[in-house]
């Protein structure tokens, strides 16, 4: 039996998923040690018939639950037989150690009952201030997971057993969940870890798919929010983005990343990004709002 099972969404997505396939098969690992499940959300650019096609992946196609990757990881979660899951985007491209260092985090750590590995940007040899800005707000796993003690599913491992205790992801659900989930699990007292080591390579936003990626976190963030009985005080300092930001916020910001140096023309073009990104946060959070 695998030990790990990679568990993958993927809409409209083939020229990713098929980089995110042959780093898979270049891992320094065993290929006996995973097995991998992509689940297809409806998608109409020919990733389905490429990836029916591939005998070294189980395709399942989840079409029941359109726009939700959420639904989609629990249709992989379900299939799958082995103790360990790895939570993958189909535009995380993992290093070719991934799985071997993921496994030897969990084999050294025996009380780790989730972590989340690093996340690092590919800029596709073209820097834009878009790219530079998701790559600063979006994704911050060791922050996330050191400060709030939660993480993101693009580079997610869980034991088996966290499934079995706290339950599947919510289905039908957009975005946030993944937050929100992780979180719950460290209020029930697992231990939520962070990897360095263990590393994939996501795609960065250009600006137009970063402001529609706010929209939806956006209207994740007031789900969250009722939940946690904070709507008003967290709208109320969300309706704050109308303003634009700080000076000094955005520096802090942009020192995150340690990839690019982000100075001159680039630095005032990811201010503008800035501020048009709080913007399309706040747009979500009042969708979410009054969304029934």
């Amino acid at each position: 039996m695998p030990k790990v099972s990679v568990v993958i969404p993927v809409f409209n997505d083939r020229s990713a998923i098929e980089q995110t396939m042959g780093k898979l098969r270049a891992q320094t690992c065993c290929a006996e040690d995973f097995d991998v499940f992509v689940i297809d959300n409806g998608s109409t650019d020919g990733s389905i018939a490429w990836l029916e096609q591939q005998s070294d992946l189980t395709l399942i196609k989840e079409h029941q639950h359109l726009g939700s990757p959420y639904s989609c990881r629990n249709r992989g979660i379900e299939q799958s037989c082995s103790a360990v899951i790895a939570l993958l985007d189909s535009t995380c491209i993992p290093d070719e150690t991934w799985i071997e260092k993921g496994l030897a985090y969990l084999d050294s750590q025996p009380e780790c009952d989730l972590f989340g590995g690093q996340v690092l940007f590919n800029y596709e040899d073209k820097i834009t201030a878009g790219k530079f800005y998701d790559s600063v707000t979006n994704v911050q796993m060791e922050s996330a997971i050191r400060g709030r003690q939660a993480a993101k599913t693009a580079n997610l491992w869980v034991r088996r057993t966290v499934f079995d205790r706290i339950g599947m992801f919510e289905e039908s659900v957009r975005s946030g969940e993944d937050m929100r989930w992780t979180g719950f699990c460290s209020e029930q007292g697992l231990r939520l870890d962070y990897c360095e080591t263990c590393t994939v390579y996501k795609y960065a936003r250009p600006t137009m798919e970063l402001l529609k990626k706010q929209v939806r976190v956006g209207k994740g963030q007031i789900r969250l929010w009722r939940e946690q009985n904070k709507v008003k005080p967290m709208v109320l300092n969300a309706l704050k983005r109308v303003f634009p930001a700080k000076q000094k916020n955005i520096r802090k910001l942009v020192a995150k990343n340690k990839q690019v140096e982000c100075t001159g023309n680039l630095y005032f073009r990811v201010y503008c990004v800035a501020y048009f990104s709080g913007l399309a946060t706040l747009f979500g959070n009042l969708l979410g709002l009054f969304k029934k």
